[in-house]
């Protein structure tokens, strides 16, 4: 507890094509945060990453879903 913890996504394209994303939060939770822009274009075959942190507490499972 009262340390962040860091983690990253990458997102891929294995497309020629640009193309846009958007991340929606589905289940929010006040110790995990999404670092990143929730918006963005992913160019041609090309890769993005989705940071995360998490900064616990209290000692109990925390959950969140995008």
């Amino acid at each position: 507890m009262g340390s962040t913890y860091e983690k990253s996504i990458e997102i891929k394209s294995i497309s020629p094509v640009t193309f846009e994303y958007e991340i929606t939060i589905l289940k929010a939770h006040p110790e995990i945060n999404i670092e990143s822009p929730f918006t963005g274009d992913i160019l041609g075959m090309d890769t993005t990453e989705i940071f995360f942190s998490y900064t616990p507490v209290t000692f109990s499972t925390a959950e969140a879903e995008i």
